[in-house]
């Protein structure tokens, strides 16, 4: 596990570190948005960003034999000039994950398989990718998304201006018609701090290092707010290239969708648990009752159509979820 120095204090930072990392948004060159901006480390102020030396591509997986492949393939198309390595985290499949990941090897300047089947989880699994990573910059992808071609070019352009980016998720390629399910920009985010989520996002190993990797507390949801966060909040730039393009595939099946949303729902008290102090704010009582009368109201969207029917269950595992987190973390987030 990697864990070198812990949080900066991150979650409880001081007022003035707070107010830094609360500044507006703004345009900086290059065309990436540097969302939030704080005070940055002694360290990375005498530090200039230049163009990675190499990047380390980390796909954690777990039983993902059948879509791996379309994943490997679009990664062997990247156009990016800056060499890289891709780095297969196996963790813990009983399928043909790793003779996939094998088979593909010749496609690829250097790939490698690495064993993280001790412990499940995303986070486990990339934090065993850092560990092995040989790149100074690490980009972060799932086994069943597709990367656009221009994905890591991308990423690597916003390096030299950005300790930790996030890119853009489109979900028209794999998951035709539920563009009402699309996750929103990183730019468009309003809760609290802007986070690069986990299927697409990239960083600087050194800052991974700095601040702890990602939390394996967090299972299913909330590791990429909790790590974005902890970045910022310790000071570190973190942006958004648009055009790193990740071709993102939603769940499909209401069982699996409702277990995503309960497990999102459940992390997100637990974000609260941890970041309150720095100014994440719990939904106000009138939020809170509105959506759970809409949730009753809505209860006869079960038999009406598909449509209608996911997305009650969508609402209603989430909801249920930041019940069972507050319950569980001993805070009232509903």
């Amino acid at each position: 596990m990697l864990l070198v120095r812990r949080r900066c204090d991150g979650p409880r930072g001081s007022g003035a570190e707070r107010s830094a990392v609360l500044a507006p948004a703004h345009r900086v060159p290059g065309g990436i948005r540097a969302v939030r901006r704080g005070h940055r480390p002694p360290s990375a102020a005498a530090r200039k960003r230049s163009t990675p030396r190499l990047i380390s591509v980390v796909i954690p997986v777990r039983d993902g034999a059948g879509t791996l492949p379309s994943q490997l393939t679009a990664l062997a198309r990247q156009t990016t000039t800056v060499p890289w390595e891709v780095l297969v985290v196996d963790n813990g499949s009983t399928d043909s994950t790793r003779a996939v990941a094998e088979r593909a090897r010749p496609r690829f300047r250097c790939l490698r398989i690495i064993d993280a089947s001790d412990r499940p989880g995303e986070s486990r699994a990339r934090n065993r990718g850092i560990a092995a990573a040989r790149g100074d910059f690490i980009a972060f992808c799932d086994a069943d998304d597709i990367a656009d071609p221009g994905w890591l070019a991308a990423l690597a352009a916003a390096a030299r201006e950005n300790d930790l980016i996030g890119g853009s998720l489109e979900t028209a390629v794999l998951s035709p018609g539920r563009a009402d399910e699309s996750p929103s920009p990183m730019d468009a985010q309003t809760d609290f701090l802007p986070f690069a989520r986990g299927a697409n996002c990239a960083a600087w190993k050194d800052v991974l290092t700095a601040v702890g990797g990602w939390d394996e507390r967090y299972r299913g949801g909330g590791e990429d707010m909790d790590l974005s966060w902890r970045a910022e909040l310790c000071g570190y730039r973190v942006g958004y290239a648009a055009d790193a393009v990740m071709h993102y595939r939603l769940r499909d099946r209401l069982p699996s969708l409702a277990r995503q949303k309960w497990n999102y729902g459940r992390s997100g008290a637990r974000l609260f648990a941890a970041y309150r102090h720095a100014g994440f704010e719990r939904r106000d009582g009138r939020t809170i009752l509105t959506n759970w009368c809409w949730l009753l109201l809505h209860l006869p969207d079960l038999v009406r159509s598909p449509a209608r029917r996911r997305r009650w269950v969508r609402y209603a595992a989430r909801l249920s979820g930041f019940l069972a987190g507050s319950v569980r973390q001993g805070v009232r987030y509903l």
